[in-house]
């Protein structure tokens, strides 16, 4: 099966048919913006196919290999393993985060989003909560489609001179999030 057969049945398979356009047309930050599309236009069906691969690893296959090729030096025991969007309507939930950043959950509402590794953690002194940050190109326009589908805006786009640029949000469960504009593969610094 060719590179572009084996994406799209990936595509077809995990996303309901309605969402495919919506879905190949979306920037993608880990592709420096480019969209599924875009590659394949571009002729990259290699990289279109590992993409799609690395969108849909439900079974953690990839993260299985990644760890196994990994040298760990015991620096930082006790990995974050799993991260649980939850709320009293898991279809509005997953329809909104599939809307919002093509996290496309599978049957069990799960999935796998790519993840800069390693991940970056912060303890601050502030109220008590959690907030995971989603990396986007525009933070801006992410938080006016955020508001659209639901959710609502904590705080609008703002920089941390020198440091990055944040906007700060909570899902339509009232889920605190943040959002991180994202120049390429890094987060934009001001």
């Amino acid at each position: 099966m060719s590179d572009l057969a084996a994406a799209g049945e990936l595509l077809s398979h995990y996303i309901k048919r309605e969402r495919i356009p919506a879905v190949v047309r979306r920037a993608i930050p880990v592709l420096n913006g480019l969209s599924l599309l875009d590659l394949l236009e571009q002729g990259r069906t290699d990289e279109l196919l590992d993409t799609c691969r690395g969108m849909f690893d439900f079974e953690g296959e990839r993260m299985r290999e990644t760890a196994a090729s990994t040298e760990y030096d015991g620096a930082m025991p006790n990995p974050i393993v799993f991260i649980d969007f939850a709320g009293p309507d898991d279809e509005t939930l997953g329809s909104f985060y599939a809307s919002v950043f093509g996290w496309e959950a599978d049957e069990s509402g799960q999935f796998s989003p790519p993840v800069v590794t390693p991940m970056s953690c912060a303890v601050r002194k502030d109220p008590a909560e959690k907030r995971v940050y989603v990396g986007v190109p525009d933070v801006t326009a992410c938080l006016s489609l955020i508001e659209q589908l639901g959710g609502s805006i904590d705080a609008p786009r703002f920089e941390v001179p020198g440091v990055v640029v944040l906007g700060l949000f909570r899902d339509p469960a009232s889920n605190p999030m943040g959002l991180v504009e994202m120049d390429g593969d890094l987060p934009r610094v001001p």
